[in-house]
């Protein structure tokens, strides 16, 4: 994935990029490599719209995988 705007944060892997942007309140999606895109959410008591897991439930989540 080619980055749109370089000041989008951006981190670099060994072997893909992630691209992190903000859709507003507070879900952001990212973007891994050309491959895979996921929305990260807060739920409701933490004001957001519980769209998608939290980032805490996602680092879990990989550390269980």
């Amino acid at each position: 994935m080619s980055r749109a705007d370089a000041s989008e944060p951006a981190y670099s892997t060994p072997n893909r990029e992630v691209v992190v942007r903000a859709l507003g309140g507070f879900s952001s999606l990212a973007v891994v490599g050309d491959e895979h895109a996921f929305v990260i959410d807060e739920p409701r008591e933490f004001h957001g719209g519980n769209l998608a897991p939290n980032p805490f439930a996602l680092i879990l989540s990989a550390l269980g995988g």
